[in-house]
């Protein structure tokens, strides 16, 4: 059984019209299913939970870029297929899923095919795009390995999974592959700073399985788009976690 689940912002008047386009090509595809509404604050988590008892078995996820990574930060755990109906201002990840934008992307989901895409784990909450911590002090270590530490100059850190598109001409091409079994970093010294804002150095690249950064005081935190602030953040890797359906253009 189908779930889709629509978010909050669907329900202004200017998407009616593609919404309606949606359903009716659902309708013809024969992929007719049950719609829940997200609340603006709920964790999805509880409401999938209760539709798998109900037999509940492909989520299809109605919205942006945003909707997208708290769903599946939420439930991708859980073993089911997601799909995605991209709708809204933001849809950059549909694109990296070769998902085309509104109604079209009903042909992708009746076609179903099924990627296994790595998941990173970020302070034990789920994360399928990126991770960044702006220029700031403090050091990380690499997979029990390598040691960073900085002392008189800040660092930027960026861990790239699906989401590549900060760190595209810093990174060699074809990596960052949300299905190749690791993760990567980047990371980029500040040089100085002056009134046109920060110079960074040339960034060093590194593949990883587990990440741990320390800092003296909180640092702001970037996951998926939402920001927040920690002194100790653990990153880790949960391979081909999530079973997604992806269009025949997806970029990896």
């Amino acid at each position: 059984m189908y779930l889709y689940l629509y978010d909050v912002f669907l329900k202004r008047r200017q998407f009616e019209r593609p919404i309606a386009a949606v359903e009716t090509r659902l309708t013809d595809f024969g992929l007719s299913g049950k719609v829940a509404r997200l609340a603006a604050f709920a964790n999805p988590r509880r409401l999938v939970q209760e539709e798998m008892r109900s037999g509940a078995k492909t989520i299809v996820i109605v919205g942006d870029d945003t909707t997208f990574a708290k769903v599946v930060g939420r439930i991708a755990d859980l073993g089911l297929v997601i799909g995605w109906i991209p709708l809204g201002a933001s849809v950059k990840f549909a694109e990296l899923l070769g998902i085309p934008y509104g109604d079209a992307a009903c042909e992708t989901l009746s076609q179903r095919r099924i990627s296994q895409i790595d998941i990173g784990i970020v302070n034990g909450r789920l994360f399928i795009g990126s991770v960044h911590i702006p220029p700031s002090n403090f050091s990380f270590n690499l997979d029990g390995q390598y040691n960073v530490k900085s002392i008189d100059q800040k660092m930027e850190l960026w861990v790239a999974n699906l989401d590549r598109r900060h760190v595209l001409g810093l990174i060699p091409k074809g990596a960052a592959n949300p299905s190749d079994g690791q993760l990567e970093v980047v990371v980029r010294p500040v040089t100085r700073s002056g009134f046109f804002g920060k110079h960074l150095a040339r960034p060093t690249f590194m593949p990883f399985q587990h990440l741990t950064v320390e800092a003296h005081h909180a640092v702001p935190l970037e996951v998926d788009g939402i920001t927040f602030k920690e002194k100790r953040v653990v990153i880790a890797l949960a391979p081909k976690s999530l079973r997604c359906i992806v269009g025949k253009k997806r970029k990896f």
